[in-house]
């Protein structure tokens, strides 16, 4: 039983690890999509320069959509794992609780 709550935490760090990685590429992400919103406020900025900021706009755009998607579908990956595995140790137990 204490090598499962030890599993369990040890799960939980993981997830809380990916959640603050995850977000500070958000908050990185955001921040050079602003800068590049000022860029397109600059005045002085040829048309050329234009259309190189809006690429760069959205590309940053699909990246950020990719990344959550990534993000949504390991939550759901590892919440599956961590019910399976509970699933199985309950299972476990209730099989030496029987006997």
């Amino acid at each position: 039983m204490g090598s499962f709550v030890k599993q369990l935490a040890v799960e939980a760090e993981q997830r809380q690890q990916a959640l603050i990685e995850s977000k500070t590429i958000v908050e990185t992400n955001a921040i050079d999509v602003e800068n590049l919103f000022e860029k397109l406020e600059d005045k002085s900025i040829k048309k050329v320069d234009y259309q190189s900021v809006i690429e760069s706009l959205r590309q940053q755009v699909m990246q950020l959509q990719s990344d959550k998607e990534v993000l949504q579908k390991s939550i759901c990956s590892n919440m599956l794992a961590s019910t399976t595995v509970v699933s199985q140790r309950c299972y476990k137990a209730s099989e030496l609780l029987d006997k």
